[in-house]
């Protein structure tokens, strides 16, 4: 039988390799100049392990980095999480 730290063990698992494909997914495949140096700080996972990830992101320095990195981000196309 799976105890609850057994959970949190595989939620911290699954949470630390989502972070790491997002990252490579802005990185990588989103190829948008606007998008700067957005480093994915933080993926949470609904308590149940079935609700849609939490994503906190770091931006650039500058607001206008910032800016152009959000808008960049919101541009990408649905499946990768833009409204696009």
């Amino acid at each position: 039988m799976e105890k609850p730290a057994d959970r949190s063990i595989i939620a911290d698992a699954w949470a630390r390799r989502l972070r790491e494909e997002i990252a490579a997914l802005v990185e990588g495949e989103l190829g948008d100049p606007r998008i700067g140096l957005v480093g994915v700080n933080e993926v949470a996972n609904g308590a149940d392990g079935k609700a849609g990830p939490g994503v906190r992101r770091c931006l650039p320095a500058t607001d206008e980095e910032a800016a152009e990195s959000i808008e960049g981000l919101n541009a990408a196309p649905a499946g990768y999480g833009g409204t696009s």
